[in-house]
């Protein structure tokens, strides 16, 4: 997935949050060249407490925040 993500393939995320702390784990967005900011396009929670949350990359904005004056 990550080689989709450098060249700008990948329209859509679909990440299932699971509330577990664990000392170590797979990074999913290792490597990235430069910040993908991501709109949340749709949130579901569910009975056992995990989460689908829906990202779609954003349009003209840039990942960077400006700095507050």
């Amino acid at each position: 997935m990550q080689s989709l993500v450098r060249v700008g393939l990948v329209d859509e995320y679909r990440l299932v949050l699971n509330s577990v702390a664990l000392g170590a784990g797979f990074p999913l967005f290792k490597d990235l060249p430069a910040p993908i900011t991501l709109d949340l396009i749709q949130a579901t929670t569910y009975a056992n407490g995990a989460a689908l949350h829906v990202h779609r990359p954003a349009t003209g904005r840039s990942a960077t925040p400006s700095p507050r004056s």
